[in-house]
């Protein structure tokens, strides 16, 4: 028999499943894991580094915006301490000679300080403020000025700045100056119909009323006037008691504007003449007025649409400097044209929305051929009139031709750049704002601190003019400070402007629908009582129209520039076709008007 050696007897390895080797296909799995984990952690620490060190490459870092904001507030203060040092209650300041210089009103008019105080006090200047409103509490008085100024001027750089101030700050000496501006133009209202106020002059000191003769278009102004004093009137209708004597005045002004600005609607529906500024106006209305003036926004679509149908804009060879507010006029439009569509029975869905969305993208590609005007120039500063050789309109090598290089430090293309970058939250605006800062900061600023306009916006050195416009301050630095701050900060649904540079609070009213009766209600009064710890809001429904329906609402506390904020609403009963339900109320955004729907035996706002 043969004899085996253990050691030559092999054994089954029952662990070899165990202990097998990997494969090289997992080997480069999880080397490929390993470098995308290595990338990704070194790209984060990167990126930190990146915001941290570097943060004024991030157009979002909060620190940089707030260097922005502290270099703009700068300016601001800068022109007003030269304009405060140098021409005090004069109209406007010649920043090369260092005194007051007369433009429209005279040397006591103090137009300057009344235009600068909503900007003073949006960018938080307490010290600036508080001298000019010292000022205008004391010593203005428009009525001493013995030269004849035209309504409309007036009305749109007094009336609705202390408007604009007193809506901002609440202080009622601002509503009494706005008063003394009414009654002031009483012999012009009192001797002429709405439609005649656009051709008058007064004298303040003497109250003569006298035509203007060089007042040759007079229909495009009548256009542009009679839908801005509807709404300044509106706005003074709601701020006072309808059985005082300025209540019944302020109704009375009211209702005559507007049997007026229908009656003008109604004969000039049709034509298709471009008159920008009047669409301007028709939409500032609309936005006034709570929506409810329906036939103002249908007004607006149709002019603007006429135009774009006609290339009138989109296509335009030659542009003004001041035709570039046209960006916020068509995003703004845009806007209250996609709201009204939850508010209003449409067959037309599509084509509606493609109309707003059309507006939208006009609005950007104008703001973006107003940019490249400025972007063009040695300075940085747009011209005040250009075009463009179209030999190749999709590309950037069209040569700029300037048939003015003026540039007057305007707030049109500052004001577009805003409004552009809250409806799009497209980081290109705030570079394009920035830009336009430094290109102001380093081409208009004189030794003395003040800023004027530039000759020639295509030769450096730059030939400064001795005039420093209260657009300025009332428009430019403001449009320009707002783009760099918070959504809070004057958010455009609850802030139209009556005029180009003046804001003013809205006082909106919600438009209610109830779904399950198909019932839409509106005629809501919206009221507000302040005091040091809270803000109550009472929605007061009018019992002629809706006797079943009554709401409380109080909300604690409320910001003055909040856009959105919670009310509480208490148990209350309400009408309807199915019978009375008891509701409460426990959200509501403040995004326009307000939306109701039914849930169970509860209400909820939108």
């Amino acid at each position: 028999m043969e004899t085996v050696q253990l050691s030559e007897i092999e054994l089954p390895n029952h662990r070899t499943k165990f202990t097998r080797k990997p494969s090289t296909k997992w080997k480069k799995l999880f080397i490929v894991l390993g470098v995308i984990v290595c990338f990704a952690l070194g790209y984060v620490i990167c990126r930190w580094y990146f915001l941290t060190k570097t943060a004024a490459a991030d157009e979002h870092d909060p620190s940089e915006m707030a260097r922005r904001r502290d270099f703009i507030r700068n300016m601001t203060r800068s022109a007003w301490r030269a304009y405060m040092d140098s021409a005090w209650t004069a109209d406007a300041l010649d920043p090369i000679n260092s005194t007051g210089i007369t433009l429209d009103y005279g040397p006591d008019s103090g137009w300057t300080i009344v235009a600068s105080m909503s900007t003073l006090w949006l960018m938080n200047l307490h010290e600036e403020f508080k001298i000019g409103r010292e000022w205008i509490a004391s010593r203005f008085n428009l009525s001493q000025i013995d030269r004849t100024i035209p309504i409309e001027m007036i009305e749109n750089d007094f009336l609705s700045a202390f408007l604009s101030c007193y809506a901002l700050t609440q202080d009622k000496m601002f509503l009494d100056r706005a008063n003394e501006i009414v009654h002031l133009l009483e012999p012009a209202y009192q001797n002429f119909n709405a439609n005649q106020i656009m051709s008058l002059a007064i004298n303040p000191s003497t109250g003569k009323v006298s035509n203007l003769d060089e007042y040759l278009e007079i229909d495009d102004k009548i256009g542009k006037f009679l839908p801005e004093s509807t709404a300044e009137y509106s706005y003074l209708v709601q701020l006072t008691n309808k059985d005082d004597d300025d209540g019944k005045l302020y109704r009375q002004r009211f209702n005559t504007l507007t049997q007026q600005l229908q009656l003008y609607l109604e004969q000039n529906r049709n034509n298709s003449k471009p008159k920008h500024r009047q669409y301007n106006a028709f939409l500032k209305w609309y936005v006034q007025s709570h929506g409810n003036a329906a036939i103002a926004l249908e007004t607006y679509e149709e002019g603007i649409d006429s135009q774009l149908e006609s290339f009138i804009l989109k296509y335009v060879h030659q542009m003004k400097y001041s035709d570039c507010y046209l960006g916020s006029m068509l995003a703004l439009g845009s806007k209250e044209m996609r709201m009204a569509l939850l508010y209003h029975n449409t067959t037309d869905w599509t084509g509606r929305i493609d109309r707003f969305k059309h507006h939208k993208q006009i609005a950007r590609e104008l703001t973006d051929t107003c940019h490249q005007a400025m972007y063009r120039t040695v300075t940085g500063l747009s011209p005040s009139v250009f075009y463009f050789d179209d030999d190749d309109e999709a590309t950037n090598s069209k040569n700029l031709n300037m048939y003015e290089k003026q540039f007057n430090l305007n707030p049109e293309l500052a004001q577009s750049y805003f409004v552009l970058w809250r409806q799009t939250h497209d980081v290109k605006y705030r570079d394009f704002a920035w830009e336009m800062v430094q290109s102001i900061e380093t081409h208009c600023q004189t030794k003395f601190g003040g800023y004027g306009s530039v000759a020639n916006v295509d030769q450096i050195p730059t030939k400064i003019l001795p005039q420093q416009q209260p657009d300025l301050l009332s428009g430019t630095l403001k449009y320009l400070y707002l783009t760099f701050c918070n959504y809070t900060i004057w958010p455009l649904d609850r802030w139209p402007k009556l005029s180009d540079e003046i804001p003013t609070r809205l006082r909106w009213t919600p438009k209610i629908k109830f779904f399950h009766s198909n019932i839409e209600l509106g005629g809501f009064e919206y009221i507000e009582h302040e005091n040091t710890d809270s803000t109550k809001v009472f929605w007061r429904n009018h019992p002629s129209l809706y006797p079943g329906l009554n709401v409380f609402a109080h909300t604690q506390p409320m910001d003055r520039f909040k856009s959105s904020y919670s009310i509480l609403i208490q148990p209350y009963n309400i009408e309807a076709s199915q019978g009375k339900y008891h509701c409460s109320v426990e959200l509501y955004e403040a995004e326009g008007f307000g939306r109701v729907q039914f849930i169970s035996n509860r209400l909820y706002l939108n």
